[in-house]
């Protein structure tokens, strides 16, 4: 058809003032943004086109379609001196976007987040981590720095049981039994016992991303 998308307006309140980034070359009367879906894979779709294997205007399904972790949204956001061409809301168009894609808009992800764990092994090899598992510590005060527990120290256990993420850690420590909390940790090579009060001063979540902070 002959419509055309709103126009973006950088550092909008809302994804609806600020618009959606339509690159597809499938309407191109409704791109507003130089470049094309995908990247270099562009190439792998062109192939596929060539070859019939692919319908040239293909409009894919983004149901369930969206991020496996949440991202923001950030002050930055809102700030058109701050946010210059990255999409802040490229991984959420299906949410952020319903509106204009039920209108028609050929609106697609502009940017793809996962969340993945990834072992370093020169890392762990200078932090002395060893083949230990758990949740690395960014920064400590309180209790647990005065007996000697720093930045860099890997916590592998809670009262035995391992902690598989910062929130679970949180969770572990909110529902010990007992007046005292057992943390097992490495650190600088060397396996470390640190019993802590339960009722510790933590903070009411952790990031879902990045290590946690420790108030103990």
């Amino acid at each position: 058809g002959d419509q055309r998308p709103p126009e973006i307006t950088w550092g909008a309140e809302t994804p609806h003032d600020r618009g959606p980034v339509i690159g597809s070359f499938n309407a191109p009367q409704q791109r507003n943004v130089i470049g094309v879906h995908s990247g270099a894979y562009g190439l792998y779709r062109a192939l596929a086109i060539a070859a019939g294997t692919l319908d040239p205007v293909h409009k894919p399904d983004l149901t369930n379609t969206s991020p496996t972790t949440r991202i923001g949204p950030f002050p930055q956001w809102t700030d058109p001196a701050k946010i210059v061409s990255f999409d802040p809301y490229g991984h959420m168009v299906a949410e952020a976007f319903s509106e204009f894609l039920d209108q028609g808009l050929d609106i697609r992800p502009t940017i793809a987040v996962t969340r993945a764990r990834i072992h370093l092994a020169e890392l762990r090899e200078a932090m002395a981590l060893g083949d230990a598992e758990g949740v690395l510590v960014s920064r400590v005060r309180g209790p647990a720095a005065d007996a000697g527990m720093a930045a860099g120290a890997l916590i592998t256990a809670v009262d035995d049981t391992p902690p598989e993420s910062p929130q679970h850690f949180l969770r572990l420590i909110r529902e010990a039994e007992g007046e005292r909390v057992a943390l097992r940790y490495r650190q600088e090579g060397e396996t470390q016992l640190l019993e802590l009060p339960v009722d510790l001063q933590l903070p009411p979540s952790a990031p879902e991303q990045g290590e946690p902070n420790l108030p103990m």
